[in-house]
C-alpha cells in the first residue's frame, strides 16, 4: 500500500531558500579554488570540508523545518518490497544498468558517468586516509541530498505537481543541476530515486542506492589505478560482475536486517 499523509507541513520558501543556498555554494566554492590558486590535495580537502558544511545546512534545516523527525522509521527501516513487482524489478535493474555501464567504461577507459580528478589524485598517490575521508563524507552528503531533493522537493511540489510522473521528472530535474550538469546519467538515476521514494516513502531506499551509484561509480578509479599497476588482474567483465553480486547482497542484507515489520509489502 502506499503510505498517505499531509504535506500542509512543507513550505515553499524552505525549498527555496535550500536551493538558493545551492548558487551561493557553488559561486563562492569556485572563487576560492579560483583565486587561492589551490593545488589538487588542497582542493581535495577544502571540498570535502564545504560540503559537509553544506550537507549540515541542509540537514538542519529540514530537520526543523518539516515533520521528518516524528518519522524516524522511515529514513532508517527498509520496507518489505514483494518480489515480481514493478519496484522490485526496477532495483533490479538499477543494478545491472549501473554495473554494465562500468562495465563499458573501464573496458573503455572513457569515465562517461564520473569525470572525479580529485579523487583520481587521492587514489594514484595512494592517500589512504583520504579515501576513507572521501567516503564517510559521502554518506552524510548522500543523506543531505536526499532529505532535500527527494523528500523536501517532492512532498512540497506534491500539491501543485500532483501526478508521480511530474514529480519524479522535477525533483530529478532538480537534483540533476545541484550537479552543476546537463548530465542524462544522473537525471535518470534521479528519476530512479524519485521513483522509488514515491512508490513506497521511505527515504532510506533513497539513501542506500545514491550511496551505492556514487560507491560503485568512485570504485572505477581503483579498478584502473590497480590494474594499470599490474597490481590485479581481473577483467573488466569480471569486476563488472563482481560490483552486480556485492550490490545484490548488499540491498538483500539491508533489506532482511533493517526491514520494517509494520510496513507490510510493497506493491
Amino acid at each position: 500500500m502506499r503510505h498517505k499523509r499531509e504535506y500542509q507541513s512543507f513550505r515553499y520558501a524552505v525549498l527555496i531558500l535550500l536551493l538558493s543556498s545551492l548558487i551561493a555554494y557553488y559561486t563562492i566554492g569556485a572563487v576560492v579554488c579560483r583565486y587561492l590558486k589551490l593545488d589538487l590535495n588542497e582542493v581535495f580537502w577544502f571540498s570535502r570540508l564545504y560540503n559537509v558544511v553544506l550537507s549540515t545546512f541542509f540537514i538542519t534545516i529540514v530537520v526543523k523545518f518539516s515533520p521528518i523527525s516524528i518519522d524516524t522509521n522511515r529514513l532508517i527501516l527498509f520496507p518489505a518490497i514483494a518480489k515480481k513487482t514493478s519496484l522490485y524489478i526496477a532495483i533490479q535493474l538499477f543494478f545491472f544498468i549501473l554495473c554494465t555501464i562500468i562495465y563499458i567504461n573501464i573496458s573503455m577507459h572513457s569515465h562517461h558517468i564520473c569525470t572525479n580528478s580529485i579523487l583520481s589524485y587521492q587514489i594514484s598517490e595512494k592517500h589512504y586516509m583520504a579515501i576513507c575521508v572521501y567516503i564517510l563524507i559521502d554518506v552524510y552528503a548522500v543523506i543531505g541530498e536526499e532529505m532535500v531533493f527527494r523528500y523536501l522537493a517532492i512532498n512540497t511540489l506534491r500539491p501543485v505537481l500532483r501526478s508521480a510522473r511530474s514529480l519524479i521528472i522535477v525533483s530529478s530535474g532538480l537534483w540533476m543541476i545541484m550537479h552543476t550538469s546537463l548530465n542524462v546519467d544522473l537525471f535518470i538515476v534521479g528519476m530512479f530515486l524519485a521513483y522509488c521514494y514515491i512508490r513506497t516513502g521511505y527515504l532510506s531506499l533513497c539513501i542506500f542506492f545514491h550511496f551505492v551509484f556514487n560507491i560503485s561509480v568512485a570504485s572505477q578509479w581503483v579498478y584502473i589505478l590497480l590494474s594499470s599497476n599490474k597490481i590485479i588482474d581481473f577483467s573488466p567483465f569480471q569486476y563488472a560482475a563482481t560490483i552486480f553480486i556485492i550490490l545484490i547482497s548488499s540491498y538483500h542484507l539491508c533489506e532482511y536486517l533493517l526491514m520494517c515489520e509494520k510496513s507490510g509489502h510493497t506493491t
